[in-house]
């Protein structure tokens, strides 16, 4: 019965979701987060493309993630996987950005319909210290199942982004 389940799942959520894109590369997303503001420092801006991209991918193998993401969250809301939803996929890149230490980069947790259980999604910005939000780089691993998409807030034409809290400056004020 769970196998038939699933595979009705499976269907239903198959034609909401696009094919996922690839991402254009570490240095695409190293000139993205130069374009934020002359203050970023080149060498910070490499180095966190670099590593980015490259924890997102693990956080594939992590979350042992199941293609469409929708339906990977219904088998996390289900109990049959721990982790893997929007907001972990926040959480776990934020702690991840902290730890480097980078002195270029503010961050915010950024949500997209809040409080609609089917359409709410969470992700971070990246910004120059003392930037808006609004200023900054989209990092979102969830929509494309692990592959980091990655734009200006502005040009995110899939979700209109408002910010969470405040600005994330350690690993003890991360608030949804």
């Amino acid at each position: 019965m769970k196998i038939l389940l699933h595979i009705f799942i499976i269907f239903i959520f198959l034609g909401c979701v696009k094919e996922p894109s690839i991402p254009l590369g570490i240095e695409n997303l190293e000139k993205t987060f130069l374009s934020i503001d002359n203050t970023i420092d080149r060498n910070e801006s490499a180095e966190f493309a670099y590593k980015i991209l490259e924890y997102t991918s693990s956080l594939k193998y992590k979350y042992d993630l199941e293609y469409p993401p929708l339906y990977h969250n219904f088998l996390v809301n289900s109990g049959l996987k721990n982790r893997g939803l929007c907001w972990h996929f926040a959480n776990d890149m934020l702690i991840f950005i902290l730890d480097q230490k980078y002195k270029s980069f503010d961050y915010y947790i950024v949500g997209a319909s809040i409080d609609d259980y089917w359409d709410e999604h969470n992700a971070i910005v990246v910004t120059c210290k003392g930037c808006s939000y609004k200023q900054g780089i989209i990092l979102d691993a969830w929509r494309n199942s692990g592959n980091l998409y990655y734009s200006t807030v502005e040009d995110d034409y899939e979700y209109k982004w408002i910010q969470r809290g405040q600005k994330i400056n350690s690993k003890f004020n991360i608030r949804y």
